[in-house]
């Protein structure tokens, strides 16, 4: 493992442009310093100071490269620690427009120009499996800070969220209320990372027609157990991904309105995270403004400190933009200053301790049970003590304080506890004997201020009570009863009381009287739902008689549809739906088949590089010596390596004609849903035209609608979606990479499930509700192909 670094690495990441301006900016030949060449404001007068010339030297300064160049260079290492758990944060600062969210998602239209999170997925799932030899536990959360305020990206309800606190704890910072996905794999992180860009606030300005409203953290918290060691403890890393909204200048952007105000609270925040780094950077600060905005609160634990932290500073390389590229390349600078000190994060597991506990103490009952029998001592029994154990102890006991035995036998200190145990419990129970004798002897009564019976007035109240005074508990004569009190005993009536007791009464008399009208009262007209009169399927009775009871708008289409999918076409959709399981099956199966063939061939290809390896070595060695023309002789290694080419052919020809059998099972098995659909299809335009139009009236069948036409209604969406016409091609075009096959998938799903959502959404407008809208969102995923 390379050496820690001891303070944040920063890199500088130029966006190309046609318009660079070679004659202000330079870069050195180090690739680490960029030299920046200013104008003198005409502002400053004749005489003017102003500081024209900058030199700003940097960990590495990236200049037209390639998004896999900068990830294995910068971010492949930090993201590699984490399995060892060591935290990590790959951060991006820089002006609106200057490739900020380029650098951290990438461009989803095609998957070479993806960005460091899909990267970073990809390489997380490879190391966990790379290591069977621990359990490793994947969760992802997706943090959004817009105008000061926390939303979930991962929630699925963005307009109703419940709000959001920052605490500090002894792990570090956590957000109460932000939930933590579970990925199981990296199509499922990549699911998460496509639906939190979707509900990301997006605006346009002058400067960047999709510009971020907000600054983002993308976490991934990998939690490491080892299988194969008892150990007690586990790792636990946390992966922050900081993409921040970019500064900008109201005077470039013409911001106005919505779009103003958010520029307003990305430059203020923007203002407290670049004092806060001041602040770690100054020896003898001893207070860090950590808590003056949501962003420096949320990153207190992810900027140096016990992080690995590497900042990209994004610049636009063109003249107008010069006082920015100084700006964030002075910011870069300071960055490089603030100090970090990492350590791997160790976390006792409970539940690993007490079984770790519990063997220690099986392992030191065996050894003092060999200890007793090396000394003689038999029978010496260390568990707990048992109820027969324990009625012994107190027989002995008692016997004991009876003086009929002189001592009690002790053989451990678990008895000499009991022994002591019963004498406490037999003290106790002396005590309330005593007090209940006490009490059976003499007459207890409570003290009372009492005028003094030395004087006159205590001599006429002590012989007032000896004449006519009863004591409450003494006897009336008529039985055994505990004896009446008298009147002058008696507490007094609170008015309170009478007052509570008159309001409960009419309550609950009340009560009764709803009661009683509740069981006669007819039930409310609100209560009874309404039946749809024209559906022959709920009323048999008068299906053939649709012309009276047909009701006078038919539904939608998309809605009778879905009927029609629940009563009389259940049956068929259901071969449908189980015609697709059996086809995506078969899909997947030669998928599989495809992996394995590439594997093959990679090694095939291997293999005979090492041959010609040792073929080359040998000729440069002159062959070998005395062998007639046309004679061969080969080496071991050799031939074990001609084996094994022999066995990878045969194995690659095997799989091979395996997938041509998958292959035309798919295509039969397409057959089979394509009759299906057209089916389904067909029965429903019967029905919708019996049970809603008439049999007069002109229709158009839905399966003569082409796929793809603007006049088709919402129901042609469902012969074939994006993801079953683009199946075969898609398959075709995975072989040549198959590592984008997660990336694909993920972002056709959450490309489906937001025009679901969306469709959705329009339909509540249109029957009159009202959703909450948190911020203006975006759409910025595409289809992938």
């Amino acid at each position: 493992m390379p050496e820690e670094p001891k303070t944040v690495k920063v890199f500088a990441r130029i966006r190309p442009t046609d318009q660079f301006a070679y004659d202000s900016i330079e870069l050195n030949s180090d690739g680490k310093t960029i030299d920046v060449h200013g104008r003198a404001s005409e502002k400053g007068g004749f005489v003017n100071n102003q500081i024209c010339d900058w030199s700003f030297k940097l960990d590495g300064v990236f200049h037209d490269v390639s998004q896999d160049l900068l990830y294995e260079v910068t971010v492949k290492d930090v993201v590699s620690r984490a399995f060892s758990g060591y935290n990590g944060t790959i951060m991006c600062y820089g002006q609106t427009g200057s490739g900020k969210t380029f650098t951290m998602t990438g461009a989803n239209e095609t998957f070479q120009n993806r960005g460091i999170i899909p990267r970073a997925i990809q390489q997380v799932f490879r190391e966990v499996s790379q290591m069977p030899d621990y359990a490793i536990n994947i969760k992802i959360s997706y943090l959004e800070i817009y105008n000061e305020t926390l939303f979930d990206l991962l929630s699925g309800n963005t307009g109703r969220q419940q709000p959001m606190t920052i605490m500090e704890d002894e792990y570090g910072i956590k957000v109460v209320g932000l939930s933590q996905q579970i990925a199981n794999n990296e199509e499922e992180a990549l699911n998460l990372v496509f639906e939190g860009e979707t509900t990301r606030a997006i605006a346009a300005h002058q400067m960047n027609k999709h510009s971020s409203r907000s600054h983002v953290i993308f976490t991934i918290i990998v939690e490491a157990r080892s299988r194969t060691e008892s150990s007690t403890s586990y790792t636990v890393s946390k992966l922050n991904f900081v993409d921040l909204a970019g500064s900008e200048r109201l005077g470039k952007t013409s911001s106005q309105g919505r779009t103003q105000n958010e520029a307003t609270y990305i430059n203020k925040s923007l203002t407290f995270l670049e004092q806060t780094i001041m602040a770690l950077t100054d020896k003898k600060r001893d207070h860090v403004p950590f808590r003056q905005s949501k962003l420096t609160h949320v990153l207190k634990d992810s900027i140096g400190g016990n992080c690995h932290t590497l900042m990209f500073a994004t610049v636009w390389g063109e003249e107008a933009q010069l006082e920015e590229t100084i700006s964030t390349l002075r910011f870069g600078t300071r960055m490089m200053r603030v100090p970090i000190a990492v350590a791997a994060n160790q976390i006792q597991d409970p539940t690993a301790m007490v079984k770790q506990l519990e063997r220690e103490v099986r392992t030191l009952k065996q050894e003092l049970s060999m200890h007793d029998t090396l000394n003689n001592k038999a029978n010496q029994n260390y568990d707990a003590i048992t109820d027969a154990q324990m009625a012994e102890i107190n027989r002995q006991v008692k016997t004991f304080l009876s003086g009929s035995i002189d001592t009690v036998d002790i053989v451990n200190i678990r008895q000499i506890q009991t022994v002591f145990g019963v004498f406490r419990q037999l003290y106790r129970g002396l005590e309330k004997e005593i007090e209940q004798k006490m009490k059976e002897k003499y007459e207890l009564t409570e003290k009372a201020a009492q005028p003094s019976a030395d004087g006159p007035a205590g001599r006429k109240a002590s012989a007032a009570a000896s004449q006519d005074v009863r004591l409450v508990g003494e006897l009336d004569g008529q039985g055994f009863s505990a004896g009446v009190a008298p009147a002058s005993q008696k507490p007094q009536k609170s008015s309170v009381v009478e007052q509570k007791k008159v309001a409960l009464s009419s309550g609950n008399q009340a009560a009764a009287a709803k009661k009683k009208l509740g069981r006669t009262s007819p039930r409310s007209s609100r209560d009874v739902s309404p039946s749809r009169a024209g559906s022959p399927s709920q009323n048999p009775d008068i299906a053939g008689n649709s012309s009276v009871d047909r009701p006078a708008t038919p539904p939608p289409r998309h809605v009778a549809f879905e009927d029609f999918k629940k009563e009389e076409g259940a049956q068929l959709n259901k071969i449908l739906n189980e015609n697709k399981e059996v086809l995506k099956t078969k899909i997947n199966q030669s998928r599989e088949i495809a992996n394995q063939i590439n594997e093959i061939k990679r090694k095939m290809d291997q293999t005979r590089d090492e041959m010609n390896e040792i073929a080359a070595e040998r000729e440069n060695l002159g062959g070998f010596q005395g062998l007639e023309e046309g004679e061969q002789v080969v080496e071991e290694s050799e031939y074990g390596l001609i084996l094994q080419l022999k066995e990878l052919k045969k194995d690659y020809r095997h799989n091979y004609s395996e997938l041509q059998k998958v292959r035309s099972e798919v295509q039969y098995c397409q057959k089979l849903v394509d009759q299906c659909r057209q089916r389904l299809i067909s029965d429903f335009d019967a029905w919708y035209l019996q049970s809603y139009l008439g049999p007069n009236v002109e229709f158009t069948p839905t399966i003569q609608t082409n796929y793809g036409n603007s006049q088709s209604t919402a129901i042609s969406n469902i012969n074939e979606d994006k993801g079953e016409k683009l199946t075969r091609a898609q398959t075709t075009i995975l072989m040549e990479d198959p590592d984008s096959y997660s990336y694909h998938q993920a972002k056709r799903a959450t490309v489906r499930k937001y025009n679901q959502s969306k469709a959705r959404n329009q339909t509540e407008h249109s029957d009159g509700l009202i959703m909450p809208v948190k911020k203006p969102t975006q759409m910025m995923l595409t289809a992938p192909y």
